[in-house]
């Protein structure tokens, strides 16, 4: 009996090694895949090729004529970044020293800008206003970030008159009082929670919060 409980123990192990091999064998090597990055523009994807595609294009949008101009003038060489606002239906781009926001949803004519820095913008992000700071006009707050400071945009936003787009009108309210130095420390990304909190990331490895 003993000898039989054994051979029993003894397989159970092997099963278990085996299949521990196998899990190993599946996961990426970091050393591999940090090498890998060399070489490929995706490298830490584990998404086999005969899946479906994580993510599919369902519409294609033209970028704004005045954004290709400003950025074709720049020869191609100045600092521009992209991204979207959900929270205000709009997608927004930088060229150098200017911001630039229209509709993601449709495009409705309107790209306004804003270009009140005096060096290329190397962050942007949107903080929902908290209540009784700014004038009731001012929604959100534009976070731009420069090499050399911090400044807060007041955005404001008007809807159509049936009620059905409340963000149907954007402006921008410039404040230059809320303005600070960055300490000669450039941010890399901006973020802001629900309740206004804005928090930002830096190229010295630190997170840093906006108050």
């Amino acid at each position: 009996e003993d000898e039989i409980v054994m051979r029993d123990v003894t397989h159970a192990g092997i099963v278990v090694s085996d299949c521990i091999s196998r899990d190993v064998a599946a996961r990426l090597d970091l050393q591999e895949s940090l090498e890998a990055s060399r070489y490929t523009t995706h490298p830490y994807t584990t998404h086999p090729k005969e899946w479906p595609p994580r993510v599919e294009v369902a519409d294609t949008l033209e970028l704004p004529t005045v954004l290709i101009e400003r950025y074709n003038a720049a020869g191609g060489e100045g600092t521009a970044l992209c991204g979207i606002f959900p929270e205000i239906r709009r997608a927004w781009a930088s060229v150098d020293d200017s911001l630039f926001l229209w509709r993601f949803d449709k495009w409705d004519g309107q790209c306004p800008e804003y270009s009140g820095e005096d060096q290329a913008i190397c962050a942007v992000g949107l903080a929902k206003c908290k209540p009784g700071v700014f004038v009731e006009a001012i929604h959100y707050l534009l976070v731009l970030a420069t090499p050399s400071e911090l400044t807060l945009v007041g955005v404001c936003c008007s809807g159509t008159a049936d009620g059905s787009d409340p963000y149907a009108e954007l402006s921008f309210q410039p404040l230059p009082e809320y303005t600070i130095p960055s300490d000669g420390v450039a941010m890399t990304c901006i973020t802001c929670t629900d309740k206004g909190r804005i928090f930002l990331a830096g190229r010295d490895a630190h997170i840093y919060e906006l108050q």
